[in-house]
């Protein structure tokens, strides 16, 4: 029996914000101080929102067990330090530590991906029943850390975004072929209905054109 699984949303959410960060990367914003500073002061506030959100109940309101809260209690303390300057050495030595942070959620994402398999080959060995998806995804309300509200959020935020690189990015070629196929196909319309080319049958084969 098919159900939905929590654990693989939340995967599909940390994918998705991977492919944000590799968007950051590859901006032409990357050049620009003011426009990296304001990225990861957002990144950063939403750091602080993830780890706020550990105290509220999960899908089920069931607990990691012990060894998985260890492991989680370790990597929440991840968090590069600000560089003190603008030498060369600090610059160095943020590049490693950056390093060292994509390393470290390498391998949690790899151990992630793992642990929803395992949770679904539970899923299956437990019979894949209504019984057991309840069980999964328990019944709580959904408060404001629940990852539901969490995935709505982030999708919200998702979208502002892309409309603002839009309308606001440079360069503007998204927009510019945007505002040139609405022009063209208003240009269209207005050819059609100028020269009644709609209501004689004998011109209709060239509107294909």
């Amino acid at each position: 029996m098919e159900q939905t699984l929590t654990a693989v949303e939340d995967l599909t959410e940390v994918a998705s914000r991977a492919v944000a960060a590799e968007r950051d990367a590859r901006s032409v914003r990357w050049h620009n101080p003011a426009a990296v500073r304001k990225a990861a002061a957002s990144v950063r506030d939403s750091l602080d929102d993830e780890r706020s959100a550990l105290s509220r109940p999960s899908y089920s309101g069931l607990s990691p067990s012990p060894h998985m809260a260890r492991q989680l209690e370790l990597i929440t303390t991840l968090q590069p330090p600000l560089p003190a300057d603008a030498g060369i050495s600090t610059a160095a030595q943020a590049e490693a530590d950056a390093v060292a942070a994509v390393t470290t959620a390498r391998i949690a994402l790899r151990a992630a991906h793992l642990a929803v398999l395992e949770a679904r080959v539970a899923a299956l060995d437990a019979g894949d029943t209504e019984t057991v998806a309840a069980a999964i995804r328990g019944y709580v309300p959904l408060n404001s850390g629940n990852p539901v509200v969490r995935h709505v959020r982030d999708l919200g935020s998702r979208i502002r975004e892309e409309a603002r690189h839009v309308v606001s990015g440079k360069p503007r070629s998204i927009a510019f072929r945007l505002g040139l196929s609405l022009g063209m196909g208003l240009a269209y319309l207005a050819f059609i209905r100028l020269f009644q080319w709609d209501a004689k049958e004998d011109r209709l084969p060239y509107l294909a054109l």
